[in-house]
């Protein structure tokens, strides 16, 4: 009476080949992620400039991210041709997209609402624009104009520093050569505009443009 029915084993293999299964995808994507980690932690320690796809790049950045969102009614979605190729410090370029995207579940979002971030990245001749746009709380008008500036923050007893933000401005202006600027609004929600260089000009190549002009 007390012996195993064929359906029985039949029933608990199948459970054991479901949970080999699960444990396997959770493996791959457990692999992806640090692989990921480690490609955007070597880029912002290294600090080295190297070419790159940026639709492959943002890909990863955005995947080293998941956990951060992955909890979170929030989807973060992105939109780049495959054939922007860019020459630049990728490392500074990931540092300011997660500061970017960051700061707008933080402040866009309050705890279980749902919403949608999203990075879209286009070519303007020899400049790249990056865009990462959110359809949260917008930023009141009176706060546009300080939002750069270092130790601004609405959420310093939450412990925010005020610092993420101007580390956006410092590396894009001083480090990757380009631009950052904000719009908020009801009706578009809110937007930041990064305009940066495909290829970054040479310090001492710039310097001697600088002196000719």
């Amino acid at each position: 009476g007390g012996g195993l029915k064929r359906s029985d084993l039949s029933s608990f293999l199948q459970t054991v080949a479901e949970g080999a299964e699960i444990i396997t995808a959770n493996l791959g994507r457990a692999a992806e992620l640090v692989h990921s980690f480690k490609q955007v932690a070597a880029d912002e320690t290294s600090e080295a400039r190297r070419s790159f796809e940026l639709d492959a790049y943002l890909s990863e950045v955005l995947t080293s991210l998941r956990p951060k969102f992955k909890k979170t009614g929030i989807a973060v979605d992105c939109n780049c041709p495959a054939d922007i190729q860019m020459d630049t410090y990728p490392g500074l370029l990931a540092q300011v997209l997660t500061n970017l995207i960051t700061n707008a579940l933080r402040h866009g979002y309050n705890e279980g609402d749902r919403g949608r971030i999203e990075i879209r990245a286009r070519r303007e001749n020899e400049w790249v624009i990056i865009e990462c746009a959110n359809d949260g709380k917008t930023i009141p008008p009176e706060h546009l104009g300080k939002i750069f500036e270092p130790f601004f923050t609405t959420k310093r007893s939450e412990g925010g520093t005020g610092l993420g933000l101007n580390i956006v401005f410092n590396i894009v202006t001083q480090r990757l050569g380009g631009t950052v600027r904000v719009r908020s609004d009801a009706a578009t929600g809110t937007c930041f505009t990064l305009r940066i260089p495909q290829t970054l000009a040479e310090k001492s190549k710039k310097r001697s443009e600088e002196r000719r002009v």
